[in-house]
């Protein structure tokens, strides 16, 4: 017997995402009240196929956290010119970079390889190239922002700490997989 209740949901998940796509522009065109600025640069890795949620995200951090000096939206590659302008009118901190940087040329063939082509590959490209010059913010393009976020700037500009990392809720890999210390 099918699961009704679930093929509805997905069904009206699928109904209100292409609804909120339809109206990105007019989204994008709404104002964001930003409460602070701050000299931080944030980063986030998206695709055509996220834009929706990464136009939600970017517009939650700037009314929740505030405005960085720079929010870089780094492309898979796949972002149509359309798309990259719709993200840079959010607001005139938001850039968007067409391609992840490239491996260092140091790296065994094999890890440039994967790191050049696989998706997974060119976001941790992104993450192993965030500066080290200053302060910055990786985020995913499908996190919400919500009141009390503001609170992560401030760990940020502490000089002591050099990385912060939030885990997920759970550990979502194959625990047959870790090996026990011995």
């Amino acid at each position: 017997m099918p699961n009704i209740a679930y093929h509805s949901a997905l069904l009206e998940g699928k109904i209100v995402r292409k609804l909120y796509q339809a109206i990105l522009p007019m989204i994008v065109r709404k104002h964001v009240r930003v409460p602070r600025e701050f000299p931080i640069s944030v980063f986030a890795y998206s695709g055509e196929n996220s834009l929706p949620e990464q136009v939600a995200s970017i517009r939650s951090f700037l009314a929740r956290v505030g405005r960085p000096k720079k929010f870089t939206v780094v492309s898979d590659g796949s972002y149509t010119a359309a798309s990259i302008a719709l993200l840079e009118k959010i607001d005139a901190c938001v850039r968007v970079q067409k391609e992840p940087p490239s491996p260092t040329p140091d790296l065994p063939d094999d890890v440039r390889a994967y790191l050049a082509q696989h998706p997974t590959g060119k976001q941790l490209a992104l993450l192993m190239s965030l500066p080290a010059n200053g302060p910055a913010l990786y985020t995913d393009s499908d996190v919400l922002f919500f009141p009390g976020a503001h609170g992560i700037i401030d760990p940020l500009q502490a000089e002591s700490v050099s990385a912060f990392y939030l885990a997920d809720f759970q550990f979502s890999g194959d625990e047959r997989l870790i090996v026990a210390a011995s």
